[in-house]
């Protein structure tokens, strides 16, 4: 029979490496939860105020224009909840949704989101992130009908 304590030395090193990242990401969380809080509540508020007035692509230039300096998850979640409420509070805008892809469209939704990025020359891996959201806020705000 070969030697199996190598296997089994593996397999432990592999699960008290998992359980070692879920107890790090847990206490990040814990320690990091309020101010992840503040930061939706805050992005929230400054999506009622910009949306007065607005269309939904106004909406979407100007969290890409506050996303594209954020690094963390906090601003990214601050932002994140900024476009969804902007979305939703603000004029719907015919163009920009006509030309996003149905949202049930995995793959053309991810294409999207980057070719957009690109295009405004925004590099931050967040700006993709956030531009998957516009089909579903651009369907649950005006459906497609197909």
């Amino acid at each position: 029979m070969p030697n199996i304590k190598p296997l089994y030395l593996i397999c432990a090193a592999g699960i008290l490496f998992f359980v070692l990242t879920v107890l790090s990401f847990q206490i990040w969380f814990s320690e990091n939860q309020e101010n992840i809080s503040q930061a939706v509540e805050q992005g929230k508020q400054q999506a009622l105020i910009f949306a007065k007035g607005k269309n939904q692509n106004d909406c979407l230039e100007q969290a890409i224009k506050k996303i594209s300096e954020c690094r963390d998850a906090t601003c990214s979640a601050e932002h994140d909840q900024f476009l969804t409420q902007c979305f939703i509070n603000s004029q719907y805008s015919q163009d920009l949704c006509q030309q996003a892809p149905m949202a049930e469209d995995y793959f053309g939704t991810v294409s999207w989101s980057v070719s957009q990025c690109r295009k405004r020359k925004v590099k931050n891996g967040n700006c993709p992130n956030l531009l998957n959201k516009v089909p579903k806020l651009c369907q649950l705000t005006h459906p497609k009908t197909v």
